[in-house]
């Protein structure tokens, strides 16, 4: 999801933090967002606030919030991003050092 889609954002943000919030054992432990949900430069007043309070939520529940660049046109640009491989890799890391 992005900024231009800025009539869906509060609501599905809204529907994302009565999601988080219920949870009373999480197994999430991160959310990607695009960059320009990022701030308040490109967005709504209710995307901005809405994102404001799903960061709160997240917070209080360890869930990290990742910004970065998503994929321009779906078919063509799919694949993971560097920011996310990297923290697969880091993930599994730590994983198998826990193991040994």
């Amino acid at each position: 999801m992005n900024a231009r889609q800025t009539d869906l954002v509060p609501t599905m943000m809204d529907r994302l933090i009565r999601w988080v919030d219920s949870q009373s054992q999480n197994s999430l432990h991160s959310l990607y967002f695009d960059s320009s949900l990022n701030g308040v430069g490109d967005v709504s007043p209710g995307t901005f606030t809405a994102m404001e309070k799903l960061l709160q939520s997240c917070e209080n529940k360890g869930i990290e919030i990742v910004f970065e660049r998503q994929a321009e046109e779906w078919g063509v640009d799919l694949a993971h991003s560097e920011e996310f491989c990297r923290r697969q890799r880091e993930g599994r890391r730590l994983e198998s050092d826990e193991v040994k």
